[in-house]
C-alpha cells in the first residue's frame, strides 16, 4: 500500500493474451479495484449455459467481435431478450438476471464482476 502522497497504480495489457486458443473459450485475471476483478477473455464459436450470480453484478465490454448476451425472465420456460453487442458496446447484468453469452467466430471483451464471484 503506498504511504501518503506516493502514487499507486496497477497496470496491466491484454496484448500478451491476444493469441489463438484452443477450445472456445479462455479467462485471464488482469487486475482488481475497489473490490472488482477484471477479466480478459477471448470466446471462439461458444456458448455458455444459463447461470446467475446471486451477489454481482457482471460487465462486460466487448473489444472485438460481436457477442450475444440472452437474458431469461421467468426461468426455464421464461421470456428471452437478446442483446446483440459489437466492438465498443458494453452491458451490465445485474445480480439474479439468468443469462449467457454466446458468440460465432471470434470475441475478445472484457468481464468484471465482484472478486470471489465466478465469471
Amino acid at each position: 500500500m503506498p504511504h501518503d502522497n506516493e502514487a499507486w497504480v496497477t497496470h496491466a495489457s491484454t496484448v500478451q493474451f491476444d493469441q489463438p486458443i484452443e477450445g472456445r473459450w479462455q479467462s485471464h485475471d488482469l487486475l482488481e479495484f475497489n473490490g472488482n476483478k477484471v477479466r480478459y477473455r477471448i470466446m471462439q464459436d461458444a456458448e455458455a449455459g444459463w447461470h446467475v450470480h446471486d451477489g454481482s453484478d457482471e460487465f462486460f465490454i466487448v473489444l472485438s467481435g460481436e457477442l450475444e448476451i440472452d437474458v431469461r425472465e421467468g426461468g426455464s420456460e421464461g421470456i428471452v431478450t437478446r442483446y446483440t453487442l459489437q466492438s465498443g458496446d458494453m452491458i451490465a447484468v445485474h445480480p439474479n438476471t439468468e443469462h449467457r453469452a454466446r458468440c460465432r467466430g471470434r470475441v475478445t471483451l472484457l468481464v468484471m464482476d465482484a472478486i470471489g464471484h465466478l465469471g
